[in-house]
Parts: C-alpha cells; sequence; structure tokens
C-alpha cells in the first residue's frame, strides 16, 4: 500500500514532494500499522489529496517564479510603451492579413454557398445532362437519393419600374428541399412542376428587400419577365444566389425548369430530348457512397447513356465532386488557394522576422541589465525564461488587438458590398488560429533573442565593449534578408493573384474604350440574328462608335465529348461571335483571318481557334 500512497505524492507540487516525500511516506507507514487494507487506502486518499490541494493553494498564494516572471514582464512592458505598441502592432497586422485569407477561404473556397446547408452527402455532378438523363440518374436510388438540376442565363426582369437584367435560374422542383435552403417568405415550388409550365417566381432576398421592402405581401404579386407576368411563390435566404460564390451579389430569381418554355417556345422539346444537354445537376448520395465511389457505380448506366445519345456523351462518365462555393475540380481554383496559402506562410515568416528583430534589439538595448542579473547570480535559463515570457504577453496582447483590427475592418468593408462580405466574421476557428500564430511568433522567433542575450559575457558588458553590437548587426542582417526573400514573392505573388481576379472579370480581355451590354431575344434562331442585326446597326449609328460587335453567350465543351488530345476533364469555352468581332476588341491575329461578314450564320463552318487549341490538335502544324 506504500507504493499507492507515493504515487498519490505526485499530486503535491515537485519541490514540496522533493522536501518532505520521505518523511511523509514513514509518517503515514507508522499511522497505518495493523490497519486493512480498505481502511488504508481510504487513509491515504484523505490525506493526501485535501493537503495536496492546500499545498498548491500556498504556492499560487506567495507567488510561482511563473507569476513573478509575469509581473517583471508587466513591468518592463510598461517601462518601453512606444516598444511595445510597435511589437504589439507587427503582431496584430499579420494576424489580421492572415485571418482574413483564412477566412475568406474557408467561407468561399471549403464550404457550401450561403444559404446552403452544409451536409457531406451533397455532391456536384459532372459533366452537363440533359433532362431525360436526370430521370435516369433519379432512378438509380442505391447510389442517388435525390437529384437536382438547373439551367440560367440573364433576361430581362421588370418589378414595376423598368426592366433590368438579372440572373434567371430554371431548377427542378426539388431544388431548394435538396440544398436545404429555407426559404424567408412563401412556400416556393410545389412538386410535379418540373415538365409543367407554372408562371410563378422565388426572388431573391435582396430584390425583396428593394422592391417590397420586406413585407410578406410580396408573396402572390406579379412581376414581368420578358414582358409576361409571373406571380411571385417565394423568397431566398439573404446572399442565396445558388450553388456558386462567384456570382455573390447579382440579382438572381428563380422558375420552375417547364417554364421557360414561356419565355422560350422554341424550347418546348427540350426537356424530351437527351441531345438538350444544358442542365447543371447537385445530387444527395445514397447512405455509405462517396464522391469517389460515383464513376464506378454509374459506369454502365454511363455506357447507357452514351448509346442513347452518342454525339453529346462521347467518351461519357458521371463524376461527383465535393459541394463547395469554388469549384474544386477547377484547376484555377486550386492553383488560387495555393497561392492563397503561399501568401499566407510568407506574412507568417515576415511578421516572425520582424517580430525577431525588435526582440532582438530590445534585448541588445537590456545589454546591462541582462549583465547585472547575472552579477547577482542569475542563471541563464531564467534569463531566457523572462525574455519569453515577456514576448507571450506581447504577442498575445498582439493575437487579441489583430482580431480586433481584423474585426473592424470587416465591418467597414461590410458597409461598402455587403452582399459579399457579409458571413466573413471572425470564428472560434479565427480565435483559435490567432492564438496559435501569436504562440508560434514570439516562441519560435523570440527564442533567438532570448538565446542571444542569454550568452552576454559579464565583463564585456560591463566594460561596454563593442562585440555585442557586431554580433547584433550579424543576426539583423540575417533578419532583413529574410524578410526581403520573403517579401518579394509576397508581392509576385500577390499581383498575379490580382491580375488572374482581373482577367477573370474581363473574359475578353477587352480594353478600357470597349463597352459590353447584355441583350437577349427568346424565340427562332432566324428572328433572333435578325434582332440582333438591327440592334447592331442602331447602335454603330450612334455617333462616337467605331465598330460594334455580337458575342453570343458561349458553352462550355468537356474533354471527354472532344478528340483523346486534350485529355479528360479538360474544358474549352466556345463562343459565337460575330464578324468584326476581334477588330472591335482590338485583338490581333497570329495567323489567318477573322471571320469575315456573312460567315456569322448558322450554317457557317468556320472558326477561329487559340494557340493552345491550335497546338493540342496540329502539334507541329499550321491550324
Amino acid at each position: 500500500m506504500i507504493r499507492l500512497y507515493r504515487a498519490l505524492l505526485r499530486l503535491y507540487p515537485r519541490g514540496f514532494r522533493a522536501d518532505y516525500g520521505d518523511q511523509l511516506c514513514h509518517t503515514f507507514e507508522d499511522r497505518t500499522r495493523g490497519l486493512s487494507a480498505p481502511r488504508t487506502f481510504l487513509a491515504a486518499i484523505a490525506d493526501v489529496i485535501p493537503n495536496a490541494l492546500g499545498a498548491h493553494w500556498d504556492n499560487l498564494r506567495h507567488g510561482l517564479p511563473v507569476a513573478g516572471d509575469v509581473r517583471l514582464a508587466l513591468r518592463q512592458i510598461r517601462r518601453a510603451p512606444l516598444f511595445s505598441c510597435v511589437l504589439i502592432s507587427v503582431i496584430a497586422l499579420g494576424i489580421g492579413i492572415n485571418t482574413g485569407l483564412l477566412t475568406t477561404l474557408d467561407a468561399y473556397a471549403w464550404r457550401v454557398a450561403p444559404g446552403i446547408t452544409p451536409d457531406r452527402t451533397l455532391a456536384r455532378l459532372l459533366p452537363l445532362l440533359s433532362y431525360p438523363d436526370i430521370q435516369e440518374l433519379r432512378e438509380r436510388r442505391d447510389v442517388f437519393a435525390e437529384v437536382a438540376a438547373w439551367d440560367w442565363n440573364t433576361t430581362a426582369v421588370d418589378f414595376g419600374a423598368g426592366a433590368e437584367a438579372m440572373d434567371v435560374s430554371y431548377t427542378t422542383a426539388n431544388y431548394f428541399r435538396m440544398l436545404g435552403v429555407v426559404l424567408a417568405a412563401g412556400p416556393g415550388f410545389p412538386d410535379g412542376v418540373d415538365l409543367a409550365a407554372p408562371p410563378m417566381v422565388v426572388i431573391g432576398h435582396s430584390l425583396w428587400m428593394t422592391h417590397f421592402g420586406g413585407s410578406p405581401d410580396a408573396i402572390g404579386k406579379t412581376i414581368r419577365i420578358m414582358n409576361l407576368p409571373f406571380t411571385i411563390v417565394g423568397v431566398a435566404p439573404p446572399r442565396f444566389v445558388g450553388t456558386r460564390v462567384n456570382r455573390l451579389g447579382s440579382q438572381s430569381i428563380w422558375i420552375p425548369l417547364g417554364a421557360r418554355t414561356i419565355l422560350a417556345p422554341g424550347t418546348r422539346d427540350d426537356l424530351r430530348r437527351r441531345e438538350a444537354v444544358s442542365l447543371e445537376s447537385v445530387v444527395r448520395l445514397a447512405p455509405g457512397v462517396r464522391p469517389a465511389d460515383v464513376s464506378r457505380l454509374t459506369a454502365p448506366l454511363a455506357a447507357r447513356l452514351t448509346q442513347l445519345a452518342p454525339e453529346q456523351h462521347r467518351r461519357f462518365s458521371l463524376q461527383a465532386v465535393r459541394l463547395a462555393g469554388m469549384e474544386q475540380e477547377d484547376s484555377g481554383t486550386k492553383e488560387l488557394v495555393f497561392a492563397f496559402f503561399f501568401i499566407a506562410a510568407l506574412v507568417v515568416l515576415i511578421t516572425c522576422t520582424n517580430v525577431s528583430a525588435l526582440l532582438l534589439g530590445r534585448a541588445v538595448a537590456r545589454r546591462r541589465e541582462i549583465g547585472v542579473r547575472f552579477a547577482l547570480g542569475a542563471s541563464r535559463l531564467r534569463i531566457i525564461r523572462q525574455m519569453l515570457t515577456e514576448a507571450l504577453i506581447l504577442g498575445a496582447a498582439g493575437a487579441l488587438f489583430g482580431i480586433v483590427l481584423y474585426t473592424i475592418a470587416i465591418k467597414i468593408a461590410y458597409a461598402t458590398i455587403p452582399e459579399v462580405i457579409y458571413g466573413l466574421d471572425p470564428s472560434s476557428a479565427t480565435f483559435f488560429f490567432a492564438a496559435v500564430f501569436a504562440l508560434i511568433a514570439t516562441v519560435t522567433f523570440g527564442l533567438a533573442p532570448a538565446l542571444h542575450a542569454s550568452k552576454a559575457d559579464i565583463g564585456e558588458v560591463i566594460k561596454n565593449s563593442g562585440t555585442q553590437s557586431i554580433r547584433r548587426g550579424r543576426l539583423q542582417a540575417g533578419f532583413v534578408v529574410i524578410q526581403l526573400a520573403c517579401s518579394i514573392p509576397a508581392l509576385v505573388v500577390t499581383s498575379l493573384v490580382l491580375i488572374d481576379m482581373r482577367r477573370g472579370m474581363n473574359i475578353n480581355a477587352a480594353p478600357a474604350s470597349v463597352v459590353t451590354m447584355y441583350s437577349e431575344v427568346m424565340g427562332r434562331p432566324a428572328t433572333s440574328n435578325a434582332t440582333f442585326n438591327r440592334i447592331r446597326q442602331r447602335l454603330a449609328a450612334i455617333p462616337g462608335v467605331r465598330s460594334v460587335a455580337i458575342d453570343a453567350p458561349f458553352a462550355v465543351v468537356w474533354g471527354e465529348q472532344e478528340p483523346p488530345t486534350f485529355g479528360p476533364g479538360s474544358r474549352i469555352q466556345q463562343f459565337q461571335v460575330s464578324d468584326g468581332y476581334f477588330a472591335t476588341l482590338g485583338v490581333p491575329l497570329l495567323r489567318g483571318r477573322a471571320i469575315a461578314a456573312g460567315e456569322d450564320q448558322p450554317e457557317s463552318v468556320v472558326a477561329v481557334v487559340d494557340e493552345e487549341v491550335a497546338a493540342r490538335l496540329w502539334p507541329g502544324e499550321s491550324a
């Protein structure tokens, strides 16, 4: 039983146990001699636990060495307020920038889009499908618990004050329910309207607030889409614009898939034609099915769909990817995420080297104080511990200030672009990151100045020789090199990311003198072409307009449907343009000629390709 008692003695503080442990064991052994084992066990518990708690309380009351370090560190910080403020500001800026980067990635790249209920069983299905394909997928209950689909474009919507260009999504009836979207008002679409054509609409939350002041009376009101009446049956939740965050801030409405025939009578048969491949789809996977399993489990179905529509489903396979705000399968998304992480890592290194340089300068300035403490008997470990305690307190203050700084910046940005910024408030993960960042920045990079200061020679310090200044200069020069090595790549990567984002917003790389406008004409191709030609002629007649060209909405062609030289998963953007398109944009052609007048008709067989397509299809040859 004495072994048990010795084990319980570990509950005492180490110093107390070292001084009195043997004496306590002898006393306990004499006091419990002759007692039974259960009584001895209870006596050990009753003796150790209350007394161990009392010993710990005495240590706290009289002050531990760490508490003394904290008090001394606070005095040192008060003695150098300017240094302390600069160091706290450096740490706060580093934490604020990294918090913003990682919070943005978490909100846009990893989470689902705003308004959608997070669910690991939700996945985006690739590639584009037709409505008969969607019906085939719904029959595979062993793979998909539910399947929803949609298509979208931009069209004219009138709330009573004039037409506005808005994003219109044509969705299946289960679209909102499957995504877990809770409508702010109204019942939404009833079941069974996929093939019907009811003139009903769900409007975006911002439209509800702007045109109806958030009143529930908006349900049942009528708006006009392409000058045709549609009844409002629901209001989407705040910030919901669909499954992708690249449409955040846009004005959006949703109508049933079958109601597209009201706006475009020429698409009446599209829901029955397998050749009408235009629908994006999202699925809820069956229990036990992972996104990686979908391609294997649906291989027989994909082969059957290939036989039913060989032109549209050539080399066809179904792929499921995790549903997130940004397309995870897109190489551009992966590069953007990598760039964000790279910049965040460089900011960490820059911040930490700045912290080290400041702490080193502070340590050198205090070398006489440190030398005196050595002379009075302080150990090297005691000096290192004291300086690290000061660094930890400054780091904790910097972390707190960084979170406050980030929160204020988010509030200011929210007042400017609320639809995009809303939802980027710091979370519990943000506070955890700030704490870890402060710990790493102050302990890891505060260790070098502490070690440097603890090597001080008492004689040199008292004589105030210049050896320490030489050593300090070499170490600080190393910090400057590290900062430059990190700052230049950070600036370069940030510039490239901003340039890429700017190009993404200007997909045609048009110069500032080019103005774009959007207009949609529903009807037969011949009628639409004639209408666009009349619009083009009237625009060209406006004084100051040099040239006008038409660029039809582009189609995305998947590599599985193209020659194998493109490789699986690659995507090609296909544009339908009029003559004068390249001249209007100021884009010179490397070889060949542009599309001539009269060659922009539906029966035309001419095309202009970019360098990458030409190199893949005809390597080493002229396209």
